[in-house]
């Protein structure tokens, strides 16, 4: 299990690369992400068959959401029916990226 974080502009991309994505794996992912919550965050979970955890993903959510930065999931389109559907979960880093822009609108006038 390899989990990675890529600094961009204005935001974290989180990777990992196991297929069967573990609960241990997203607790790290989304403890990389509590260290660098100053910035908004896309867990890329694109290579996973299968996710363990989602209720720690919606913990962190919400944890940057109230402190005022996004936070996105990108998964295969065969698991987005594993997650509730106010989730921001999308299948493309284009959508991740409409999505923070979205969120960052809706802040901007005071949603």
């Amino acid at each position: 299990m390899a989990i990675t974080i890529e600094n961009r502009e204005d935001h974290n991309v989180i990777s990992c690369d196991d297929l069967a994505l573990r609960l241990d794996a997203v607790d790290q992912s989304v403890a990389l992400a509590e260290e660098h919550d100053d910035q908004h965050v896309i867990f890329d979970f694109l290579h996973a068959e299968s996710i363990n955890g989602i209720g720690a993903l919606k913990r962190i959510h919400k944890q940057f959401k109230k402190n005022g930065k996004s936070c996105v999931v990108m998964v295969r389109e065969s698991l987005m029916d594993d997650f509730e559907d106010d989730f921001p979960v999308v299948p493309t880093y284009q959508e991740a990226l409409d999505f923070i822009e979205m969120e960052d609108i809706e802040r901007q006038l005071g949603f």
